[in-house]
């Protein structure tokens, strides 16, 4: 009986130290929508101001449309696509 309690202690000591860490991922969801997913903690949120500059460019047709339908989006970049994206809003 020793034994299990020992184990057990040492498990629940490693669950809280972990619990500490940073984590290694951002979430991103929507409730109501019933997305969930993970990304990267190095990956940049891209704002929705951004989403929606760069989909109003679009000229392809039923481009705007589409964009009406958009319930909700949410979008991740890694560093380098952030840096491209800002320079094609400016």
């Amino acid at each position: 009986m020793g034994k299990k309690k020992l184990i057990a202690a040492l498990l629940a000591s490693l669950l809280a130290l972990t619990a500490c860490g940073n984590t290694s991922q951002k979430y991103g969801a929507s409730k109501s929508e019933g997305v969930f997913f993970t990304v990267p903690n190095s990956w940049h949120e891209i704002s929705m101001k951004e989403l929606s500059a760069i989909e109003a460019k679009s000229t392809a047709s039923g481009a705007a449309e589409r964009l009406a339908l958009v319930k909700w989006q949410q979008a991740y970049a890694f560093s380098l696509m952030k840096l491209i994206l800002s320079h094609i809003i400016h």
